[in-house]
């Protein structure tokens, strides 16, 4: 099947398929410690060719040159999906999706992550990620893990690894303890790459014999726009291998490596040795803190949810485009950050870019708190906003717009509605900067 020829007979919904967001991932880590839900790993082998494909949709593939049909047919139909065709990964997730449903009608699924199922059996709370192939549960108690355990394996070829240990390439430790009833339940889980990032020192020759920097990147360090002079297009392949290799370790498991390597992600079109130093450098930091884990444990004196932001105003003297950093914190335990460029409009000032700033972390912040309200009455507080610009907090909590700000963009001015009346769902606290965890 060539699914690279057969793109103008599908639409898009025929060819979408939900996939998992890492923030669900470490939310549902971070639910295993607050409830107590032991976290399991189940792997379905070859996962699209145990998805039937329905009676109202029909697929052929044609037979290869190689091979000649005894009774001349030129082709076979499709009974199920096949990889390399386009709508496979779909009639998975159908599958997947009509696996839950019917076996366990009690789990709702989330309308803001279709890959993420919660809800209770006998009484006992169940979480279910699916990401493509992987199942990942978390299950209160012994009884319910064996009856997930049961179905799933009547129902599909997979292979349990008991204990999650490993997702995504991200290395898992979990830490348990036996509570009153006699079940392991997990104090404490760590979240690392180590493997990964030492398979990155070695492919991209990293001296690991030296001592290596302290700091992702030198500090003041302002890369130009290179010219045509400067550019070196053989080795433009390498400078995309190793900044989307830092990017997607950015995004699991380093935080504080994101904002260094968005900035030399914008460079990536136009290559240089300046931008390959900087990279390597960022990767010889990392590999010299490679022991560094996310750590989900609880912190009962922590509120339930709490976002940081600041801004970078005028940083990048290329375009002087600020840039916005975020990150959200669940009872003390990290579950999503970023960094990212204010592309919108240039800020006049560092009060506006900040306001900037809050106003698109208060965005990611209520996707999430949307996802745990389906489930549970959050707490009735307001969710804690923490920003070191004390003029931020009053334009946030004023009912009248100040005229120095009519020129930005009105959905900026959503945050305002967000933080005043009976509804407000945050409220600012004014932060000094070495206390701010978003600080760029």
């Amino acid at each position: 099947t060539r699914g690279d020829l057969d793109k103008s007979y599908y639409s898009d919904f025929d060819v979408f398929a939900p996939t998992a967001n890492l923030h669900t991932f470490r939310i549902l880590m971070t639910l295993c410690i607050l409830h107590g839900c032991m976290p399991y790993h189940y792997d379905v082998s070859q996962a699209f060719l145990q998805a039937p494909i329905p009676e109202d949709e029909q697929y052929y593939i044609k037979f290869p040159k190689q091979y000649t049909h005894p009774d001349g047919y030129i082709g076979a139909k499709m009974l199920y999906a096949l990889y390399g065709h386009r709508t496979s990964g779909r009639l998975w997730s159908d599958t997947a999706h009509k696996f839950m449903s019917d076996n366990f009608p009690t789990l709702k699924r989330s309308t803001y992550d279709e890959c993420l199922y919660i809800g209770t059996v006998d009484g006992k709370l169940l979480f279910v990620l699916i990401s493509v192939d992987d199942f990942v549960v978390g299950a209160q108690d012994e009884d319910t893990k064996v009856n997930f355990h049961n179905r799933l394996m009547d129902t599909f070829t997979a292979t349990y690894s008991g204990v999650i240990n490993q997702f995504l390439q991200l290395k898992i430790d979990v830490t348990t303890k036996v509570n009153d009833n006699g079940d392991s339940v997990p104090v404490k889980i760590d979240i690392s790459n180590e493997r990964s990032i030492e398979h990155l020192a070695a492919k991209f020759q990293i001296n690991t014999a030296k001592q290596q920097p302290r700091s992702p990147m030198i500090e003041g360090l302002n890369i130009q726009v290179p010219n045509a002079e400067s550019i070196d297009r053989s080795i433009e392949t390498p400078v995309r291998s190793i900044v989307y290799s830092l990017l997607w370790l950015a995004r699991t498991i380093r935080p504080d490596i994101y904002y260094h390597v968005t900035y030399l992600a914008q460079f990536c079109h136009t290559p240089t040795a300046e931008i390959m130093k900087a990279a390597k450098r960022i990767l010889a930091y990392v590999y010299g803190t490679r022991d560094f884990s996310l750590t989900y444990e609880i912190d009962e004196q922590q509120p339930q949810l709490a976002v940081y932001c600041d801004a970078d105003h005028a940083g990048d003297t290329s375009d002087r485009n600020s840039v916005s950093g975020y990150c959200l914190y669940m009872h003390g335990m990290l579950i999503d950050w970023w960094s990212k460029k204010q592309k919108s409009s240039a800020a006049l000032s560092s009060t506006e870019a900040e306001y900037i700033a809050m106003s698109e972390a208060c965005v990611s912040a209520l996707g999430i708190r949307n996802t745990l309200a389906e489930y549970w009455d959050l707490d009735s507080d307001t969710i804690p906003v923490h920003i070191d610009n004390a003029a931020v907090t009053h334009i946030a909590t004023q009912r009248q717009l100040s005229s120095r700000l009519k020129h930005v963009e009105v959905r900026f001015h959503a945050v305002r509605q967000w933080c005043i009346g009976e509804n407000a769902k945050f409220h600012t606290v004014w932060i000094s900067t070495d206390d701010n965890m978003a600080d760029i």
